[in-house]
C-alpha cells in the first residue's frame, strides 16, 4: 500500500488547521518507477532506460471513497534498453515547473526483473492510496503512572493502521490539573508507544 510523503503529511495538517496557504497539484499528476526503495523523507532512483519515459506516466485516479482511492488509467512500460530492469518502487509526483513527490510505495514482490522486450504492467486499481484516520481526541487516566489524567492529541490519519492501532500514535498530550474533575474514569489504555513531543500545559 501507497504512503504520503513527509512533508505532505505536514502540507495535509497545516492546511486542515489552517496554519499555512497550501500548495496542491493543479495540472495532474505522474507515477514514476524506481530502481531504489522510496522513504517517506528521500525518492528513489528513477528508472532509466528505451521503454521509459522520466519523470514518469500522467495518471488518473478515481474519486476517494471511505479514505481510499484507486488509479485509473492503465499503465504499461514495454523494455527496450538492451538490459534488464529491476523494479523497486513507485512514486506520484505532480507536475508544478519544479515536480513535487507525494506518494511512495514499494511494489509486492519486489525487486521485480524485466528482461529486455518485456513489459510492465500496471492494471486499472492496482494501485491504491489510502488515509487511515482515528479518534481526533482521548482521554487517558494515569498514563504516566503518576495519578494525572492527560488529553492525547492525535494525528488525523496514520501511514500504518496496523502498527499505529485504532487510534494511532499521539502527537502530544497535556496533563489536566487536579481541580478539573472528571465525570468517570475513561477507558483509555496507557500508551503503547511514547508520545513524540513534548509535555504542554492545559490553560483554563
Amino acid at each position: 500500500m501507497a504512503a504520503i510523503v513527509q512533508a505532505q503529511c505536514n502540507k495535509l495538517i497545516d492546511t486542515t488547521l489552517v496554519t499555512a496557504t497550501p500548495t496542491l497539484a493543479v495540472t495532474g499528476v505522474k507515477v514514476r518507477l524506481t530502481t531504489t526503495a522510496p522513504t517517506n523523507t528521500s525518492a528513489g532512483t528513477e528508472l532509466t532506460g528505451t521503454g521509459y519515459t522520466a519523470g514518469g506516466t500522467v495518471t488518473t485516479w478515481n474519486s476517494a471513497s471511505s479514505g481510499s482511492t484507486t488509479n485509473i488509467t492503465v499503465l504499461s512500460w514495454t523494455n527496450g534498453s538492451g538490459s534488464g530492469w529491476s523494479i523497486v518502487g513507485g512514486e506520484i509526483w505532480d507536475q508544478a515547473g519544479t515536480p513535487i513527490r507525494w506518494w511512495f510505495w514499494s511494489w509486492t514482490g519486489q525487486p521485480i526483473s524485466i528482461a529486455n522486450g518485456n513489459t510492465f504492467s500496471v492494471a486499472a486499481g492496482g494501485i491504491t492510496l489510502t488515509l487511515s484516520h482515528g479518534d481526533a481526541v482521548a482521554m487517558a487516566n494515569n498514563t504516566a503512572g503518576n495519578g494525572h489524567y492527560y488529553l492525547a492529541f492525535y494525528r488525523f490519519f496514520s501511514k500504518n493502521a496496523a502498527k499505529d492501532g485504532v487510534k494511532g500514535n499521539p502527537v502530544w498530550y497535556v496533563v489536566i490539573p487536579d481541580i478539573c474533575q472528571l465525570l468517570k474514569i475513561a477507558s483509555v489504555k496507557p500508551f503503547d508507544i511514547f508520545p513524540r513531543a513534548s509535555f504542554g500545559t492545559l490553560q483554563l
